[in-house]
């Protein structure tokens, strides 16, 4: 009865994570390739902007979020480099200043990078 009951869990809390994703919406995204510039609101929820550059081989990202909400969530920004891995590089919980974005990834010329509130 335990490993059902775990099973089920693990179900409902995956799903409740999915739902909860669709919820607040998939997040605004912006993909790169060097060199560009991004503006991305969640209206009400969070901002943010950046830049992409390239140099010598590498691409970096460099700019801001914002976490505007009053407590119903994280302002999250995930970067994923070229055709690499999803990273979630950056969190905030509170409205207040501006948090810096600053990434470089070597042997890259293009980035995607997503603003979420979770």
């Amino acid at each position: 009865m335990n490993c059902l009951r775990k099973s089920l869990t693990t179900i409902v809390t995956t799903t409740a994570m999915a739902a909860a994703l669709l919820t607040v919406g998939a997040g605004e995204a912006a993909a790169g390739h060097c060199p560009d510039h991004a503006k991305v609101t969640i209206p009400g929820e969070a901002a943010a902007e950046w830049n992409i550059t390239c140099s010598l081989g590498s691409v970096t990202i460099r700019g801001w979020f914002r976490d505007l909400s009053d407590g119903d969530g994280c302002a999250r920004v995930r970067i994923r480099p070229g055709a690499g891995d999803w990273e979630w590089a950056y969190k905030m919980c509170d409205t207040g200043p501006e948090h810096l974005i600053s990434r470089t990834y070597k042997g890259h010329t293009s980035i995607e990078a997503e603003l979420f509130v979770l």
